[in-house]
């Protein structure tokens, strides 16, 4: 056991160590840098992993560390020829206050980290989603030795969703090679790393737009949401999807502020991992298209950010269409469908905005943006608008969809999904509560 641990150890250690050039290169900094770094180099094995077994290569300590090679020599050679460009200007630094905040804010961050990772460590998979959506496949791509047809075609697999994204069970896959053994214990410390990321995505984010003092009272806020802790460490793919969609919102900010087109091209790269690690970010991409070709005005640089958002996660969804993977979850999204189900929607919103209104799973979050809203709208002036396209549309989207669901009972489907579709808007709801509460704090994007 002492051997395999050793092994696990490498193995995620390794996922930070080849992100860090391709942080470095995209010129992020502060505390997206080491979020960046782990973002980064977790989609890019996961990445080449898939593209390994599109050419039928298969997976094995020795393939594993060719691509890690690979990743990060690339990185390091980009790195090094773009050394010389221009680096983020740092704005809102710490005064006396923020020496004060910083303290209690890392302490309690800190203890919120140390509780996911004893929850991934220590408890084991507990939910049907856990296991069957993302742990299952993961474990089957390693027995396999690559991502096969085979497997994604098996309709005997339709419980496991073959169709879902592969991000999340390729990163499982590259810990179970390295270590030899299928065993959940020994990947699951990629969990909470994904949640640190979140926190220290969110933090530069806020920091960059807000200063620094803010973004730490954000963060512990951030960190403090009893829904978030608690799904970080369970093994399933939502929080590592809020990690990688946070990321490129905190990139973009980079880039809004410095000018940087490295930070543009991160923010979609980012992006477009995130649609790799979850369906539920197809939304949130839209959101992001609509937001960045509302804010540049030039094509040239929209596709600085469209280019690498599409390119990652597109062949997998045009594969899946393509191929016609089996599900079961949802009715083909047909003119008569829609309408057919028209009756759903309001019994699905109603449901939703009583979730929104929980405490117990969101705090005072939802009360404090509606009061915001209030406040902007009183006042006639919305500060960084762009933040309610990452909340509205995802949410309308998931309302939507859920009302062409083919589960017997719809409202199950709508209950046991519901809490997990909400957490990817909740790091955009408090930014977009601090964007109208914070003194200074900037118009426009």
């Amino acid at each position: 056991m002492t051997v395999m641990l050793v092994w696990s150890a490498i193995a995620i250690v390794a996922i930070p160590l080849a992100g860090l050039p391709w942080a470095c290169f995209f010129g992020l900094r502060g505390s997206l840098l080491p979020a960046g770094s782990w973002l980064l180099g977790g989609g890019s094995l996961a990445s080449l992993m898939l593209l390994l077994s599109a050419a039928q290569g298969r997976f094995s300590r020795l393939s594993l560390a060719l691509i890690w090679l690979l990743v990060t020599g690339i990185g390091m050679a980009a790195w090094r020829v773009n050394r010389g460009a221009s680096a983020h200007r740092q704005p809102g630094s710490a005064g006396r206050a923020g020496l004060w905040l910083a303290l209690p804010a890392v302490v309690i961050g800190g203890i919120q980290v140390a509780y996911v990772w004893v929850s991934a460590v220590r408890v084991p998979l507990g939910s049907f989603d856990s296991w069957a959506l993302w742990e299952y496949k993961g474990r089957r791509f390693w027995l396999d030795g690559m991502v096969s047809s085979g497997t994604l075609h098996d309709h005997s697999l339709i419980f496991a969703h073959p169709g879902y994204p592969p991000l999340l069970p390729l990163l499982m896959t590259w810990v179970y090679t390295w270590v030899g053994a299928a065993d959940p214990a020994l990947m699951k410390p990629i969990f909470p790393l994904f949640y640190g990321a979140l926190l220290a995505a969110f933090h530069e984010g806020v920091r960059t737009r807000l200063g620094a003092n803010v973004a730490l009272l954000a963060t512990v806020a951030l960190a403090l949401l009893p829904r978030i802790a608690d799904y970080a460490g369970t093994g399933l793919a939502d929080v590592p999807m809020a990690a990688f969609l946070v990321g490129a919102a905190a990139a973009y900010c980079g880039y809004r502020e410095a000018g940087d087109r490295r930070s543009l091209v991160a923010a979609g790269v980012l992006m477009g991992m995130a649609a790799l690690t979850k369906r539920d970010a197809l939304p949130y991409l839209g959101a992001g298209l609509a937001a960045v070709t509302f804010l540049e005005g030039s094509w040239a640089r929209r596709a600085w950010f469209f280019v690498p958002a599409l390119g990652l996660c597109g062949p997998w969804y045009l594969y899946v269409r393509a191929t016609g993977m089996p599900d079961r979850d949802f009715l083909p999204v047909t003119a008569a469908n829609l309408g057919a189900h028209l009756d759903r929607l309001g019994p699905i919103a109603r449901l939703f905005s009583l979730n929104l209104l929980n405490t117990d799973q969101w705090s005072f979050l939802w009360y404090a943006l509606l009061a915001t809203i209030l406040l902007a709208v009183n006042r006639k002036a919305i500060r960084a608008p762009a933040l309610l396209l990452l909340i509205v549309v995802p949410l309308a989207a998931f309302v939507g969809s859920l009302s062409l669901s083919a589960w017997p009972d719809y409202m199950l489907h709508v209950r046991t999904s519901l809490d997990r579709l909400t957490l990817g808007t909740a790091p955009f709801a408090l930014w977009f509560v601090c964007e109208q509460l914070a003194p200074g704090s900037e118009e426009g994007a």
